[in-house]
């Protein structure tokens, strides 16, 4: 994983930690923002499937099919849902 943030970080392409740093993994997905201070899970289509706040039990699960076309959105505070959503619309 590359992290990035400060100027030096960022102008010379080197890994860098600390505070207020950014995460990305391989294929440039961002999966650590210290700011909003929440986790990012990608799938295979490097399309987010998991959104978690760190210090608590709240997330989002997000839904799609083979072609990555949303389908579900749920958020959740441990295991009680919060809201759930479902994406897919037709055209009438």
């Amino acid at each position: 994983m590359l992290v990035v943030g400060s100027a030096y970080g960022i102008m010379n392409n080197l890994p860098r930690i600390g505070a207020g740093d950014y995460t990305y993994d391989h294929n440039g997905n961002m999966v650590v923002d210290p700011h909003k201070n929440i986790t990012t899970t990608y799938n295979h289509l490097n399309l987010p499937e998991k959104i978690e706040e760190k210090d608590s039990n709240k997330f989002m699960e997000i839904t799609y099919d083979a072609l990555g076309t949303k389908l579900k959105q749920v958020v959740k505070d441990g295991t009680t849902i919060l809201s759930e959503k479902d994406c897919l619309y037709e055209n009438d």
